[in-house]
């Protein structure tokens, strides 16, 4: 999320003259550098104004606003359709107006042409004498030029249209604030009442999943650049074919209507296929949905699936999805075949109808007439047969791609609170701040109640704690007064600026010090002292680059304690009146935590209300007021003294207040002056995507085609497709070849012998015909099988190489990036590869066809015909590299969109709270406008591409037609060069330009090899020399010898550790924040490849395989992450247990009573439990493993006491006879383990049992402890010489110090 912006060249598009634009001058620049180099990002043209994020979006927020404030007023449901028209309708109008004087006037008059033409050919010897020919050719060539001329800059713009409608969709975000702009073209339609919200905003992140989103902007809004430019043909088609069926009427009479009996055949054909493809594509998309939904779910979750060495039912569960979803592809590959094949066959199907009638009706024929139908019908084909099929089919997948998008937008908006937010001075009365509920209840978005009927008033200058056991409503709490959750009755009100710490801490892509400011005003002081009072400067000093250093996605390269002061230091930096913290003290260790609440919350932060959601009884006297919640409801609220008198049983587990006041010394200015000399050494380089360079080699059309894994059917789809061409065009030569023969029958003509008997003509033709249709049909569905195949092989592929890839590679990664190559890639592959792959060769074989006919029928055409395949071989080398590169920076810009997405949902309530709409929209609409920049010059330099290879083509035609003027010809032969040349001249660029598509698309081919070829990690299964014994581990003996681990090359985590772990024995490992804690759980699951050796039972984990070692050891993890399945599939995922397993299970962690089904659905991350019943299901996941080694990392650290009591017991009762290993940031939890493991730096401090560990007064453990007050002290020494005398342990046993 660097708002950093890449400065981008001027586009000269905006100052080109109209010529300029209309052949496309104004890139020549462009394509000469890219010609030479390939173009990197900063080298592209900057967005036009029109076209830039936040003017469009004011545009469709200011049409959305009306169409549902009109709706509303007539009760109906607003439709995006509407709006989308009313902004662009009328320019879209414009360039059909152009269409149409091509399609009615320019492109009729070519036949005419091209009779007259070939009739003068026929009528005498002197023809070369007349000036008619000359007149005829100079209307071919013109008409041709002006078709051209016209039919490419409106394609042009009808691409930017579509192009401006994608950026409309995508930059209609739900986060986008109010606009003032908007409000105030609201209020000219309101007279009265209140003013409609134009804000689009969710109602919640558990209405819809990322994954979904991320498809809608991949996959619906990308329709919008495909599904345009044949939409005009539906205006110009059916006045074009009457105005040609006039003609042919004109020409042979009633023969003409077999013609148009097969082409009404063969449009509702089409349109039925169309129809089809569009409920395949609701099929699909429904699919593609759920795969996009699991594999962001996967990605975000990878450690869990790793550490749990749960990848093979997630492999299975996405190649289920998977194959559903190519089983549609390969239905729709059919019709998609069919509708390829007929659009190949119509042109040689329905002029053989017309020529078969007109000759059985015993009319000769004539080469004039012949041309001329073929010519017409051509054209009518085209239009009728590919283009308003084509153009329905695209209708039909962008309604259903508004539909969805429409109701993306429509999700129930949130249900505002009356927010009086003002301006602070030192006037206003400091207990006007506050926030009010009035018998409120909310729900959470599946309709779970959340509060019930609560009652509250809290303001002024105060410390308020919120406390509960897990569930009770305390988060609820504050995303109520935050507006996320549905305010089903009552009334909330909040008065004054809000600041907000969620309990997940949201961490985004960027430096440390973005993550803390967030967008405002950097000031130096406060920003000192915020670092100073979340305890963050040490940490500061330990980073390579201070408060500079990058941290990944979801704060990645930083520990769970650091990620949570860090997502507290950005609530504190914000100067506020009402400051919501939910739990932050109890990801940290006791140090930090009373740091933290004395300097922070307590001192700092004086003079605001400050609500504290905590699990941290012992800070309960320090509060002004306290709040207890039991089932999203107030059991208690009032003073500690006053909930002390009403005997709230749990407040006992407090400490003394007297042992409470010693205080952590602020951030002194050694360290300052150390994290800031840190931060003096730059800014690091962010690790951005690569990009590949040159071009696509052969190796990549290799493993396309290799990927189909069958080599017989790549041979016959070959053969299918050089057999199919041979026979398509072997009927125009042989209608050419009989033409000429018919003229030995024409009086004026020297008698010739024919060479065949009359019927034998039609016989071939019929069979050529017959023959053309069969190979036609057959190579169609043939090639799309074999691109189904290839699609589904490559994403399998891509995921099983993805999945077995190492941590760091996703740590490296964004997962929009990662998504990128799931969403958008796969879909060019899946859906627009085969179509340009199979036009490329359809239409390079008919040019090389067409090439040897007209060389056939003059040979003075051969050096005309070699120059011309030249000249378009440059100028398309010329395009190609341009294109490519172009192409490759359009993929990696729309990568930081996603990945902006992504975060900016996981973080919405955090992004509402600090009324950082704006900002983070801002973010967006650079990201947006830099792939709209290089998408506008991709669309560019595809036209530019097709203008000039059309005008070649048209100076080819050129040279065909004034070529017969000098050369003594039949009019046959000028017919069938004339005639196959006007073709060549649409479908020539078509296929070149698909060509370079297809070289494009190829690039998502290369993108997805690319992580194929990702080194995986080590094997998951162990070499037969190296399998670990049956029942391993079953003592659970761990030895540490000499390990160290690296994140990075700049810093060792781990530092040539060296221990041993006895069997049964439960060892806690303390240490504060990034003393490598954690990093031991890394290294015991090799999610990084530790140096060193460790061993369990003597196996040395490093020789066996993954699963091997993850599936034998137990993990309760610091985040609790939950998938978007059903619970029993969190809970197993193999399906190895009985339900009554599972009820059992989920009653031994008291949570059989909150759960009324196994198979209810989890929401967004598990969104719908607590963190505190997340950590609980994570403990029954390791009852039901039943392992002898158990890590627990943190695991109680967002729990409240009771709760971590219970788990405490549940770990002792189940696991007596297991090597448990904890990581904790509470020491009262790991006092009465068997030994405790202190770390600092990497390095092994102290390590024995805490009872010898407490008697060292100068000991680090000691210190530890003492930091909590002597109370606290003298009670942990008590209660960890009571674990020594029951184990009895021998009184020598001295503090082992390393």
């Amino acid at each position: 999320m660097d708002s950093t912006k890449t400065i981008l060249v001027r586009n000269p598009f905006s100052k080109a003259s109209y010529i300029s634009k209309l052949f496309f001058w104004w890139l020549f620049p462009l394509l000469k550098q890219g010609k030479h180099s390939d173009l990197k990002t900063e080298d592209i043209y900057e967005t036009l104004r029109e076209d830039e994020s936040n003017n469009l979006g004011d545009l469709v927020e200011s049409a959305w606003s009306h169409e549902k404030y009109t709706c509303a007023k007539k009760g109906k449901k607003p439709n995006l359709l509407r709006p989308l028209l009313a902004l662009f309708g009328r320019k879209f109008l414009i360039i059909c107006g152009f269409y149409c004087l091509d399609g009615w006037i320019v492109v009729v008059s070519q036949p005419i042409f091209l009779r007259l033409l070939i009739k003068s050919f026929g009528e005498s010897d002197a023809v070369k004498e007349s000036w008619e020919p000359y007149v005829y050719t100079a209307g071919i060539c013109i008409s041709t030029f002006l078709h051209v001329i016209i039919l490419h800059p409106c394609d042009f713009v009808i691409s930017h249209i579509g192009m401006k409608l994608n950026n409309i969709i995508s930059v209609g975000n739900p986060i986008r604030p109010d606009n003032p702009a908007v409000t105030k073209l609201t209020k000219r339609w309101l007279r009265s009442g209140p003013i409609l919200s134009d804000a689009l905003r969710l109602h919640s992140k558990s209405e819809s999943s990322v994954g979904y989103i991320i498809n809608i902007l991949s996959n619906d809004v990308s329709r919008f650049d495909t599904s345009l430019n044949f939409i005009p043909f539906i205006v110009v088609g059916p006045i074009q074919f009457v105005i040609f069926m006039v003609l042919l009427w004109q020409e042979i009479a009633i023969s003409s209507l077999s013609g148009v009996v097969l082409i009404i055949l063969l449009i509702p054909l089409n349109y039925f296929l169309g129809k089809i493809l569009v409920k395949f594509r609701q099929a699909i998309v429904l699919k593609t949905d759920r795969r996009c939904n699991l594999m962001n779910d996967i990605i975000l979750g990878i450690r869990i699936i790793k550490m749990y060495a749960w990848e093979q039912p997630f492999s299975a569960m996405v190649d289920l999805i998977r194959k559903n979803e190519v089983k549609d592809l390969r239905k729709r590959g059919v019709i998609r075949g069919l509708h390829h094949a007929a659009v190949s066959f119509a042109p040689k199907l329905v002029p053989f109808g017309e020529i078969l009638t007109y000759y059985l009706l015993g009319n000769e024929l004539s080469a004039d007439k012949v041309f001329f139908i073929l010519t017409v019908l051509y054209t009518i084909i085209q239009v009728s047969v590919y283009c308003i099929p084509q153009a329905v089919s695209g209708i039909g997948e962008l309604i259903v791609s508004i539909k969805r998008i429409e109701e993306f937008l429509l999700f129930r908006e949130n249900q505002k609170l009356s927010i009086g937010d003002r301006n602070y001075n030192s006037s206003d009365p400091r207990n006007s701040y506050g926030v009010k509920l009035v018998t409120a209840t909310t729900c959470w978005s599946n309709g779970t109640v959340a509060l019930n009927r609560m009652s509250v008033d809290l303001a002024g200058d105060k410390v308020v704690m919120i406390v509960g056991s897990v569930g009770s409503g305390k988060t609820a709490f504050l995303q109520s007064l935050l507006s996320e959750l549905t305010l089903r009755s009552g009334s909330i009100s909040a008065n004054g600026v809000i600041s907000y710490a969620s309990q997940e801490a949201w961490i985004f892509s960027g430096d440390i010090r973005q993550n803390i400011t967030f967008g405002t005003k950097f000031d130096d002081k406060r920003y000192d002292e915020t670092i100073s009072a979340c305890s963050l400067g040490q940490d500061f000093t330990q980073l390579p680059y201070g408060d500079r250093t990058l941290v990944g996605e979801s704060g990645v390269g930083l520990s769970g304690g650091q990620k949570v002061r860090v997502n507290l230091a950005r609530a504190v930096y914000r100067k506020a009146d009402i400051y919501l913290f939910d739990d932050p003290l109890s990801a940290v260790d006791s140090s930090v935590s009373r740091h933290i609440f004395e300097n922070c919350i307590k001192s700092y932060l004086k003079g605001s209300l400050r609500i504290l959601v905590t699990h941290q009884l012992h800070y309960l006297p320090l509060a002004d007021h306290i709040i207890v919640l039991k089932e999203g409801s107030i059991t208690a609220s009032g003073t500690y003294q006053e909930l002390m008198e009403e005997g709230i049983a749990f407040m006992s587990h407090h400490a003394s207040s007297a042992d409470e006041q010693n205080r952590q010394q602020s951030l002194t200015n050694e360290i300052r002056e150390q994290y800031e000399d840190n931060a003096r050494l730059g800014k690091p380089l962010e690790c951005h995507e690569e990009q590949n360079i040159g071009s696509v080699t052969y190796k990549n059309y290799l493993g396309y085609f290799t990927s189909a894994k069958s080599p017989i059917l790549l041979s016959l789809l070959a053969l299918s497709f050089v057999l199919s061409q041979f026979l398509l065009n072997g009927t125009d030569y042989w209608l050419g070849f009989w033409t000429n023969e018919t003229r030995a029958k024409n009086p004026q003509v020297l008698n010739e012998e024919k060479s065949f008997h009359e019927n034998t003509y039609i016989f071939i033709y019929s069979g050529l015909v017959a023959l053309g249709i069969i190979f036609c049909v057959a190579r169609a569905l043939l090639f799309y099988e074999i691109c189904a195949r290839i699609s589904s092989h490559l994403h399998d592929d891509m995921f099983t190489n993805l999945v077995r890839a190492p941590t760091k590679f996703f740590d490296d990664n964004p997962s929009g990036r990662v998504m990128n190559r799931f969403t958008r890639d796969i879909g060019a592959i899946d859906d627009m590869l085969p179509t340009a792959f199979a036009d490329t060769v359809a239409i390079f074989l008919s040019m090389f066809g067409v090439s040897v006919i007209v060389i056939l029928s003059n040979y003075f055409l051969t050096i005309p015909t070699v120059i011309l395949f030249v000249s378009l071989f440059f100028i398309r080398q010329y395009f190609v590299t341009t294109s490519r590169s172009l192409k490759r920076i359009e993929s990696i810009t729309r990568s930081p969109i996603l990945s902006h997405l992504s975060v900016t949902m996981q973080g919405l309530d955090t992004i509402r709270a600090f009324k950082s709409q704006s900002t983070l929209m801002k973010q967006f609409d650079s990201h947006h406008d830099l792939h709209s920049a290089a998408w506008f010059l991709f669309i560019a330099v595809n036209r530019w591409f097709g203008i000039w290879l059309e005008l070649a083509s048209v100076m080819f035609l050129v040279f065909v037609t004034i070529g017969f003027l000098f050369v003594e010809s039949t009019g046959s032969n000028v017919g069938i060069a004339i005639a196959s040349t006007l073709t060549l001249t649409g479908s020539f660029q078509w296929g070149m330009r698909q060509s370079a598509e297809t070289e494009n698309f190829m690039t998502c081919v290369q993108r997805i090899l690319d992580y194929i070829k990702i080194k995986p990690e080590a094997s998951l299964k162990s070499t037969q020399e190296n399998q670990p014994p049956k029942h391993w581990p079953n003592q659970g003996q761990i030895n540490f010898q000499n390990v160290s681990l690296s994140y990075t090359e700049e810093k060792q985590s781990l530092k040539n550790l060296t221990f041993e772990i006895k069997s049964q024995e439960k060892i806690g490992i303390v240490g504060r924040t990034g003393a490598g804690k954690s990093s031991i759980i890394t290294s015991f699951l090799r999610l990084v490849e530790p140096n060193g050796t460790i061993l369990i039972d003597g196996v040395d984990i490093k020789k066996i395989g993954l699963h091997d070692l993850r599936k034998n050891i137990s993990i309760i993890p610091q985040d609790p992450h939950f998938f978007t399945v059903s619970l029993r599939f969190n809970l197993d995922p193999f399906n190895e247990f009985s339900d009554n397993e599972l009820w059992s299970v989920l009653g031994d962690v008291d949570l059989a009573n909150s759960i009324t089904d196994l198979d209810m659905d989890i929401l967004n991350g598990g969104s719908n439990f607590s963190i505190g019943q997340r950590q609980l299901v994570c403990l029954a996941r390791t009852i039901l493993r039943r392992n002898r080694i158990i890590l627990i990392d943190e695991a109680t650290a967002n729990v409240d006491e009771t709760t971590d009591k219970f788990i405490q017991n549940t770990l002792r009762s189940k696991f007596k006879h297991c090597t448990i290993i904890t990581v904790a940031h509470r020491l009262n939890t790991v006092i009465d383990c068997d030994k405790i493991l202190v770390l600092d730096d990497g390095l092994i401090k102290e390590y024995d049992h805490p009872h010898a560990l407490l008697m060292n007064k100068d000991g680090l453990f000691t210190a530890m402890v003492a930091k909590n007050g002597e109370s606290e002290l003298a009670n942990m020494r008590r209660i960890a010489a009571e674990s020594f005398e029951r184990n009895e342990i021998p009184d020598e046993m001295v503090v082992t110090r390393l």
